[in-house]
This record gives structure tokens, sequence and C-alpha cells, in this order.
């Protein structure tokens, strides 16, 4: 069911924009964009012309993986394991969206499956591959090279020679693949919004009982009170059986669910962020309570199914580059509604990158809005901008001094654009 529904969205819900700017990378292969490194733009491209195939196709498998990994540990009700995981919003979103989070779902799982295993080069390759997709698996990745023991300097050197390809490329590169999300840091709290994710990405019953232990370590004055009034249940439910696998999982919950939690308070932290928490969390606790499968299973599915079906409804009333994704068919049109002899200049990547996937042969002139935040447009060359004589795909204000000419403002496709006319 879980399987059909993602097959779904993927063929229902027109590309999104981001989608269509990691496209837009594998136009130059390299070993790190900016953003992120480079995995996402070679996922799309593995099966051409479908850009979410490889999705669709691998999280399903990392789900069971990560089955068969709990059978290993010895847990208890592994088989409903990969079901409930893929009903949740992270989880359908992984394998029918083409986003950084789905290859970096099925190496996190590798690793996690090696860990269970005890085998060192599944571990290793998994933890390497990670850090080819995306740098927020890294508090996870932290905790878990550790509980390998004995052999973790094996498991380190492995992974460090799978990924140094993309880190000395990083370092080449200013850390491109990295540095915007390393710039986030100190720029503003974002703690209640990481709260309110939690519940999101994991459904509200299955984050208050991980909020609730979270806070028990970090805040053991109030622990008693805070446990009692928020889940009714005993301490024992969560505690027992105190085993070796279960101490991992614990670990590998509450240290990087600590860790986010505290960025959050001077750091910008992202709904998906969190996102590697969940799979150890969701393990331990089906272990500690099999009865709860049915439950967690079901209100994952309805919580799954409801936001899909407020993301179709809403999709074409939101504001920005989202109201742009209705279908190729209507970029299109909208395109070629602008006169030859005004050509269109995309304000900022999301833009340029819906329009450049329409089809059309000549890209569109990227010229970045002051105050944008950078992308991978910026470090490329586009074509070049005239000085007057366009429509520019954007505010008036954020256009500044660098149009020669009158302004009007006018709408195209639903969003702001300003008609720089020469003198």
């Amino acid at each position: 069911m879980a399987w059909v529904a993602a097959v779904c969205v993927a063929q229902v819900l027109p590309i999104l924009a981001d989608e269509a700017y990691y496209l837009a990378w594998f136009d130059v292969p390299a070993l790190g964009y900016f953003d992120h490194p480079p995995a996402i733009a070679w996922w799309t491209r593995l099966v051409p012309g479908h850009p979410r195939a490889m999705g669709l196709i691998l999280v399903p498998l990392a789900f069971l993986l990560i089955g068969d990994a709990s059978r290993r540990f010895g847990l208890r009700a592994h088989q409903t394991v990969p079901g409930v995981l893929f009903f949740t919003p992270l989880g359908l979103a992984a394998a029918a969206l083409a986003t950084p989070d789905a290859p970096a779902t099925v190496v996190f799982a590798l690793a996690l499956w090696g860990l269970a295993a005890r085998n060192v080069w599944a571990c290793g390759i998994g933890v390497g591959l990670c850090l080819w997709c995306k740098l927020t698996p890294l508090p996870s990745l932290i905790v878990l090279v550790p509980l390998f023991g004995a052999r973790s300097w094996i498991v380190a050197s492995i992974a460090a020679l799978v990924a140094s390809p993309v880190l000395v490329s990083a370092l080449a590169n200013d850390g491109a693949p990295f540095a915007f999300q390393i710039a986030r840091i100190g720029r503003g709290s974002s703690f209640l919004e990481t709260l309110a994710g939690l519940f999101l990405v994991a459904t509200p019953g299955f984050a208050v009982a991980l909020v609730c232990v979270t806070w028990r370590i970090t805040w053991p004055v109030t622990w008693r009170v805070t446990w009692r009034v928020t889940w009714p249940v005993t301490l024992d439910d969560v505690k027992a059986p105190a085993d070796e696998p279960v101490r991992t999982l614990r670990w590998l919950t509450l240290a990087p669910l600590s860790a986010w939690l505290v960025l959050s308070v001077f750091t910008r932290v992202e709904v998906n962020f969190t996102g590697f928490v969940w799979p150890p969390a969701l393990l331990w606790l089906l272990h500690a309570r099999p009865d709860w499968r049915f439950m967690v299973g079901g209100a994952r599915l309805t919580t799954s199914l409801v936001l899909v079906g407020l993301v179709a409804v809403l999709i074409g009333k939101l504001p920005g580059p989202t109201a742009l994704t209705l279908n190729t068919d209507r970029l299109a049109a909208c395109r070629a509604r602008v006169p030859p002899e005004l050509p269109l200049v995309a304000a900022r990547y999301q833009e340029k990158a819906l329009l450049d996937a329409t089809g059309s042969e000549e890209p569109l002139p990227y010229l970045r809005a002051v105050g944008h935040r950078l992308s991978e447009y910026d470090r490329r060359e586009t074509p070049s901008v005239p000085t007057c004589g366009f429509l520019y795909l954007g505010d008036q204000a954020a256009l500044g001094g660098r149009c020669d000419g009158e302004r009007s403002d006018e709408l195209f496709c639903g969003r702001a654009a300003v008609r720089c006319d020469c003198r």
C-alpha cells in the first residue's frame, strides 16, 4: 500500500522547483555543487526521463534492509518495521520525490544494517556514501561509528576512503557542497519549528514519546512530572529490556536528537534535518511496545495520506515558485507568451530551474536578486543579461539599480514581474 501511494504521488505531483534544480546540476557533472554533494544530481539521471524512478526502486529496498537490521538486532515486531517506516511522511517523500533525502535514506539504511550485521564494509561504505548525499546525517554518523566497538577505526577508515573524493573536491571549492548549511549556524532560533517538525515527521504520539525521553536526559529534575503528564505509559515501557541492541538504538536516537534540538536554539533546523533520527527511534519504541505497531502504522498512514491530499489541493494556491509547478505544459505556455524581443530573466534559481525544465532549447538568463540566497547558477557561466528591454521575474525592489529605463509591474504566471523598457 505504501509503495502504491508513493507511485501515485510520483506520477500525479508535478516536478517541484528543487527537483528541477537538481536535474540542472548534472548538465555540468561534478563532485559537488553549491548546497549539496553530487549524489542527488546523479540519482536524478540514472533512469533517463524519470528523475523519481530510483526512489521508487531503492527506497523500499532500504526499508526492507532496516527491517532485516531490526531482526539481526533481535528486536520484536521486526516484520512490521518496513511498512511502518514507509508510512512516515518522510518515508513517503523519500520514495516519491527526487531530493537528497532519497539517496541518503538508502545509504544510511546500509550503514545501519552493517552495524546490526557487524559488517565493517557495509557500515563503512554506507557512512562514506552518506557524505556524498548531504550533511545532515552527520550527527547520527558521529554516534553510529563508535558503536562498532573495537573495529570502529576500520569503519571510519573505509568511510573516509569512500568520502574522500567529495571531501577533497569540497576543500578545493571553498566547501561549496556544505557551505550553505554551515552558514546557517548562529543565524536565528528555530527551536519551536523543530519541535513542530518532529510532530510532522514522526506523527504526534511517537513524537511526544521521543521528546519526553529526550527531556529526561536533558532536564532530569522535571522528568517525572513531564513524563506522567504527557504520555500515559510507565517508564519501564521504554527502558526495558536494556540489552546491547536497545542501548545502541537509544544512542542513535537520543544523541543526534539532542544535538539537533540544541542546534535549533541558535540555528535554522528544517523539518527533514532530523530525518535520520526516526529509523532507530522507531525500532527502539516498537521493540519496547510491539502492541503499538498497528496504532503507529495506522496513524502514519493517515497522516501521510492527509498530507498528500493537502499538497494536491494547495499546491496551485501557494505563492512563489510552488505556484509554477502545476504542470510543465502551463510553464511552457507562460514562457511562449513572452514576446521574442523581450527576453525573460530569472530572479531566483527556483524559477530558472522550473522554466528551463519545460524543454526549451534556450536557457533563461539569470540575475540573482539582491538579498536572495546564492545558488549553483551563481557559480556558472549563465547567458548574459541585457541592461534593458527584458521581463524580470521578480519584484521591483529586488532588481535594484540594475535596470536602465522605465519599469512597470505586471504578473507572469502568477508571479510578480518587472518590465524593464529601454529609454
